[in-house]
Parts: structure tokens; C-alpha cells; sequence
């Protein structure tokens, strides 16, 4: 596992996340994109894009985000 310093692009919050050496080996297209999901270094979630020799290149921050509402089985589901 490799340790990295990033950079939240919206509140400048510094946090360190880990990267596993084979998502590192593997990448196929220059750059390993990593999804930062909030409250793993601040509010914020987004997407760091990280080179082959752990160069930060570039963030992107997503104007929407999608939530997944949980289902319940219903009463009629469950008597079936």
C-alpha cells in the first residue's frame, strides 16, 4: 500500500488516503482516478486523478450527486 497526501479542491482540507500498488501497476490510460467519497477527508466528495509516479494531476468535483433510496419489501410482496 502507498500513502498520498491529497488536497480537498473545495475547503483546501489536507488528508492522506491509501492506494493499493496493484491499482497503481494496472493503470491502463496515464491516470488512476480515485473516488473520494465524503467524510474520508472532509464533507466533500470527488474525484482525484493520480499518475503512474503518485503525481496528483488534476480534481474534479460533481455539481450532482446521486442517492440510492433503500427499497422495502411491501406487505403484498411479502404474502406472495
Amino acid at each position: 500500500m502507498t500513502i498520498i497526501q491529497i488536497t480537498c479542491p473545495s475547503c483546501k482540507k489536507k488528508g492522506n488516503i491509501e492506494i493499493s500498488d496493484d491499482a497503481i501497476k494496472n493503470v491502463s490510460r496515464g491516470l488512476l482516478a480515485i473516488n473520494v467519497a465524503s467524510n474520508i477527508i472532509c464533507d466533500h466528495s470527488f474525484i482525484t486523478y493520480v499518475d503512474k509516479n503518485l503525481s496528483i494531476r488534476d480534481y474534479f468535483i460533481a455539481d450532482f450527486q446521486i442517492e440510492i433510496p433503500d427499497i422495502a419489501p411491501t406487505e403484498d410482496t411479502e404474502a406472495k
